[in-house]
């Protein structure tokens, strides 16, 4: 089922529904809200001083980093993580199949994007509903000349409390200490022209290497790591209570971020404490992991949320 509502005066959120879950988008930045599976709690994190104002980011759920991904070095002065969370998106389609529930939501080049990144773009996100919570992210380049971007889906997950958190499948696999400064870049990544948006994707990008991880990862302090991998991340949270799993396809990085007990309650659209509430961990082409797309080409990346546990 799909409803609308309007959550302030200017921005509308999907509420896509059946009898597995529940998730909330919203138009504003294409930015699933919530995620909440029958019988259980939010899998996703909001803030409880979120900002909703044109132009400015939401904090919390899995906001889209859209054509770049955190600072741009050539251009400082412009947004972080791009201009894809903080522009209106179209609905383009609603399909309902019983045990899934697909809304697909678009956004193409315009005189204001083109301002900031000189590419004809056609995106689109697919958000499916159903036991799992699947978000397919396609971007066609419609111009002329090859493009190049990163990205991320910038989730926050909700957790009891970071510092009890513990993560699985982070093992022994390289990352880049971003918090620290460390590690060496991975090599850039194409994609050969693809097919139309929402078909299959075509090969997974290849990773880099660099420093190697091992153990746990520690939380309270800052964590902002990019490690050179895909595929399969859990987080744990509640002493074994609850768990996320998260699955990607054709991002080569993920993204692990929480800004520790000194930075996060100087984050001003964090509420008191908050910022040991959530875990970012973030399916993202990062750094120099580059997309690149010849003109007419598609690339297609997938995330996949499974969620055990009524915590």
């Amino acid at each position: 089922m799909l409803t609308f509502k309007e959550t302030l005066p200017g921005f509308d959120t999907a509420i896509v529904s059946n009898r597995f879950s529940r998730a909330e988008v919203s138009l504003y930045g294409a930015q699933v809200l919530s995620w909440i599976p029958e019988g259980g709690e939010d899998a996703l994190f909001i803030s409880s001083t979120a900002v909703f104002e044109r132009g400015k980011a939401i904090r919390g759920g899995i906001p889209l980093c859209f054509p770049w991904f955190g600072p741009r070095k050539d251009a400082p002065s412009l947004p972080q993580h791009g201009f894809a969370r903080t522009l209106p998106w179209k609905p383009l389609s609603f399909e309902d199949e019983g045990e899934r529930s697909t809304l697909v939501l678009g956004l193409t080049d315009s005189p204001e994007t083109m301002g900031l990144w000189p590419h004809p773009f056609a995106a689109a996100l697919a958000v499916s509903v159903g036991e799992a919570l699947e978000l397919t992210f396609s971007v066609t380049n419609t111009g002329e000349e090859p493009l190049e971007y990163t990205d991320a889906l910038h989730a926050y997950f909700r957790v009891s409390e970071v510092t009890a958190a513990a993560t699985e499948g982070f093992e022994g696999i390289g990352y880049v200490d971003r918090a620290e400064g460390g590690g060496k870049p991975g090599p850039m990544l194409g994609t050969e022209p693809g097919p139309a948006l929402g078909t299959e994707p075509g090969p997974t990008p290849g990773t880099g290497g660099g420093t190697a991880g091992s153990g746990g990862i520690p939380f309270g302090g800052e964590i902002d790591r990019v490690y050179w991998t895909g595929e399969r991340r859990r987080i744990v949270d509640g002493g074994g209570k609850s768990r996320i799993t998260v699955w990607s396809e054709g991002f080569p990085d993920t993204v692990v971020w929480n800004p520790g007990r000194v930075k996060g309650p100087a984050i001003a659209d964090l509420g008191e404490g908050e910022w040991s509430r959530f875990l970012c961990v973030e399916p993202a082409a990062a750094g120099t992991n580059r997309i690149r797309l010849e003109p007419g080409a598609t690339a297609c990346q997938r995330m996949r949320i499974e969620k055990e546990g009524k915590r």
